[in-house]
């Protein structure tokens, strides 16, 4: 989900690649505000 919504913003697989590990790598270091009241991929993608 992640990677098909970057890969439509950039066009690029390269970029949309590194952008989803971005995302990834960020929503690791901010678990802790997850709180769980959405969906955890709502949340995700915000």
């Amino acid at each position: 989900m992640v990677f098909s919504l970057a890969l439509k913003m950039v066009k690029s697989r390269e970029e949309a690649e590194e952008i989803s590990q971005d995302t990834f790598i960020k929503a690791y270091k901010n678990l802790s505000k997850f709180k769980g009241e959405s969906k955890f991929s709502t949340w995700l993608l915000k």
